[in-house]
C-alpha cells in the first residue's frame, strides 16, 4: 500500500524502554521511505518538534500504552482514525488488586473510542476487551547475523534492563554461586542497583559480575554475550529477548507472558519450570556440556528472528492496520 496521511505517535514515559523501542524503530523504517511520521509527548529524547495541535482531521493517531490511551481517549474532542498499541500483559502481578481491576475496567471502555487494537502478543489482551478491533503484530527487529554461535571457553551471560525487582537480576546472581565458570553482565540501572550490589559480594561472586550502567546501545553486550537471561516476574514481548536471538545469542527464560510465543524450549532457547537459583544453573550447565545443542539453539535463533520476527514483518503488519482503519473511515 503507499500511505498518503501522517502519523502522530502519541507516548507518555519518563524513560525509554520496550514501547519507546517500537515507535523509534518504526519511526526510522518510515523515515527512510518518505512517510510521516512524529512521535509526540514524552520523553523529550525521542519526541518530534511536533505536537498534538498539529493533527489534521485526515492524520492517523497511534496512543502507544496505557498512559498514552487514558491521557487522549478519556478527554477526546479529536476526530482522527486512531489505532492503540498494548504493550503490557494486562494480568500483569505488579501493584495491588483493585489497581488492577481498575486498569482493566478503564482499558475496556477506552478501548470502545479507538477504530484499532495491535497487541505485540496474543498474550497481551483477550479478544473480549475489543471484538473484532485487535490484531496481533508481534515486535521485530533487524536480523543483525546469519552465522551461527559456538560456545566460547568461559560464560558469558547478559541481562538488560532496569535494576529492579521485577526484572529479577537478583536470580541471576543467585545462580552464579553454582555456576563457577561464568560471568555475569548487567546493561542497566534502577532502584536495586546497590542492593544488588551488596549481594553479589555477600554470596563471594561480586568478581564475576560486570555493571555496565544503562546503554542507549547494548549491541556490543551482545556481541560479547553467550547466552541472554529473560527472568522477570512480568513482561509481555520484551524486544530484549529478540535483540539477543538476532545476534544468535540463545536465550534461558521464564516462560512469562508472550516469551514462549518466541522462545522454544530445546529448539532456540531454553524455558525454565520456576525461579530456584539451582534450577537456572541447572539449565546453563546443560548447555556447557552440549556445545552442539549450543550451536542449534543458535542456530534457530537466527532462524526464528528471520522468519518470524524480523523488523520489515512488524512494519508491514503496522501498516496493515493503519490500511484497514483508512478503509473503514472511507478516508484511504
Amino acid at each position: 500500500m503507499q500511505l498518503i496521511k501522517r502519523i502522530f505517535a502519541y507516548n507518555n514515559s519518563s524513560v525509554v524502554g520496550g514501547q519507546e523501542t517500537y515507535l523509534l524503530l518504526l519511526k526510522k523504517i518510515f523515515n527512510n521511505h518518505n512517510f510521516d511520521f512524529y512521535i509526540v509527548g514524552s520523553p523529550e529524547s525521542i519526541s518530534s518538534s511536533r505536537c498534538l495541535a498539529d493533527l489534521n482531521k485526515e492524520d492517523i493517531l497511534v496512543l502507544n500504552g496505557n498512559k498514552s490511551l487514558y491521557d487522549l481517549v478519556l478527554v477526546k474532542k479529536t476526530k482522527q482514525s486512531s489505532i492503540y498499541i498494548q504493550h503490557s500483559d494486562i494480568n500483569d502481578s505488579q501493584g495491588p488488586v483493585y489497581k488492577k481491576i481498575i486498569r482493566k475496567f478503564l482499558l475496556y471502555l477506552c478501548l470502545k473510542r479507538v477504530d484499532a487494537v495491535i497487541r505485540v502478543c496474543n498474550k497481551c489482551i483477550p479478544d473480549k476487551y475489543a471484538k473484532g478491533k485487535i490484531t496481533t503484530v508481534y515486535n521485530g527487529v533487524e536480523l543483525k547475523t546469519e552465522v551461527p554461535r559456538e560456545l566460547s571457553g568461559k560464560l558469558n551471560l547478559l541481562m538488560v534492563g532496569a535494576i529492579n525487582d521485577n526484572k529479577n537480576q537478583k536470580l541471576a546472581i543467585e545462580a552464579l554461586v553454582h555456576i563457577k565458570d561464568a560471568t555475569l553482565t548487567l546493561v542497566g540501572s534502577g532502584a536495586d542497583l546497590e542492593s544488588l550490589k551488596s549481594l553479589a559480594i555477600d554470596l563471594g561472586v561480586s568478581e564475576r559480575v560486570h555493571w555496565a550502567g544503562f546503554q542507549d546501545d547494548p549491541t556490543q553486550y551482545y556481541e560479547q554475550a553467550d547466552l541472554l537471561l529473560m527472568l522477570s516476574k512480568n513482561e509481555a514481548f520484551p524486544f530484549v529477548v529478540l535483540e539477543a536471538m538476532a545476534q544468535g545469542v540463545p536465550v534461558v527464560a521464564v516462560p512469562v507472558g508472550g516469551v514462549p510465543e518466541a522462545v522454544q524450549h530445546l529448539d532456540n532457547g531454553l524455558l525454565l519450570d520456576g525461579y530456584q537459583p539451582e534450577q537456572l544453573a541447572l539449565a546453563i550447565h546443560k548447555i556447557q556440556q552440549d556445545r552442539a545443542l549450543y550451536t542449534t539453539l543458535s542456530k534457530n535463533s537466527i532462524t526464528t528472528i528471520k522468519n518470524k520476527f524480523s523488523l520489515e514483518q512488524m512494519t508491514q503488519g503496522f501498516l496493515t492496520v493503519v490500511d484497514q482503519v483508512l478503509e473503514k473511515r472511507g478516508v484511504k
